[in-house]
């Protein structure tokens, strides 16, 4: 974390420069140095924050993904707005079926992000799909921890052609609190669903 500085001295060189040594400007000094010098990291953000306030956020150490924020009050809210950082992801290769109509696992799980803190979020799903059936759909969508995944938030493949499948990609923006994304999959019609090469990502825009 870094912190705002500004000093409280104008110093003039010389015994007679009018600049006395003081506690108030040492530590004052001191203050500003240590400040200045931080590099530390916390999973919660500074107390009593002022604007220009950076902070850093382990948002996945393990991934080696570190979150940098900076304090605006102006913002209604989640006032903490990103600077930069990668994206939390997960991503399943493996090419799997289903034949479920309403919302499944399949037999690779996932793949699933950790939402760190809540705000708002940039969530980007794709995959690969196709229907054994032409006409048919196949949808990828996530759970929102215990609550079910949606229609409103899949990324879908309508089939022209029974077997031909496409790579397609979605984005939305969602207000999320710290929770975890897991992806789950379905088609409409009866037929057999094909997936692979399945993905989400995460990226903040503002957190709390």
């Amino acid at each position: 974390m870094a912190y705002p500085w500004s000093p409280n001295s104008t110093w003039v060189d010389g015994s007679g420069g009018g600049t006395p040594v003081s506690a108030a400007r040492l530590n004052n000094l001191e203050a500003g140095v240590k400040a200045a010098a931080a590099q530390g990291v916390s999973s919660t953000p500074p107390g009593s924050p002022v604007d220009g306030m950076i902070w850093r956020l382990p948002a996945s150490a393990g991934s080696g993904v570190y979150w940098f924020f900076i304090y605006d009050s102006s913002q209604a809210t989640n006032k903490w707005v990103f600077m930069g950082g990668p994206p939390l992801s997960g991503e399943v290769v493996t090419q799997e079926t289903t034949t479920s109509t309403t919302y499944a696992a399949l037999a690779t799980a996932g793949p699933s992000v950790v939402i760190p803190r809540s705000g708002d979020y940039e969530i980007t799903t794709a995959m690969y799909g196709r229907h054994s059936v032409s006409g048919g759909q196949v949808f990828m969508s996530y759970d929102i921890g215990g609550t079910g995944a949606v229609d409103a938030d899949a990324v879908q493949v309508d089939e022209a052609t029974a077997g031909n499948g496409v790579h397609v990609c979605r984005f939305r923006v969602k207000a999320l609190t710290a929770v975890t994304l897991t992806s789950k999959y379905k088609l409409i019609t009866a037929g057999t669903a094909t997936f692979k090469d399945r993905s989400i990502k995460a990226l903040p825009i503002r957190i709390i």
